[in-house]
């Protein structure tokens, strides 16, 4: 009687532990793919950063000669936008999804900027304040 009692306590013990595991090892496993996932985000918006400075403006276009990011440090950048694009000046984002921005309003030439391009395609453009600038009003 004793002995089975035993048996039975050590078979849970063992299917405890069993499931334990296999519950770490499953959790070990996603947090690696999300940090994985996490690695290859970053460097795809490492590889799409360009900054430099805007040599020209148009309503739908920004050229830029940049200085840093990716293969293209020296070069001149022609960025088009979308209804994708987003505009940050400051702290803000000034445009929502979709909303096509004047850029002539909000860049001109000598601005320093930060652009994501993916093919040709400005996927965010964002600048700093300039000396004395108010902060636009931020859409949520």
């Amino acid at each position: 009687m004793k002995k089975g009692i035993l048996y039975g306590i050590v078979a849970l013990v063992v299917i405890g532990l069993i499931i334990g595991g296999c519950i770490f090892f499953q959790r070990q496993k996603k947090e690696a793919q999300i940090k994985q996932h996490g690695q290859q985000l970053q460097a795809q918006v490492v590889a799409e950063t360009r900054i430099g400075e805007v040599a020209a403006v148009t309503a739908d276009r920004l050229t830029m000669q940049v200085s840093a990011g990716g293969n293209d440090a020296g070069k001149t950048l022609d960025l088009n936008t979308t209804g994708a694009t987003k505009v940050q000046i400051g702290n803000g984002t000034i445009n929502k999804t979709g909303d096509k921005v004047d850029l002539t309003k909000w860049f001109k030439a000598g601005d320093i900027v930060m652009a994501l391009d993916v093919n040709g395609n400005a996927r965010l453009l964002a600048r700093t304040l300039r000396q004395g600038e108010a902060q636009p009003a931020i859409i949520q």
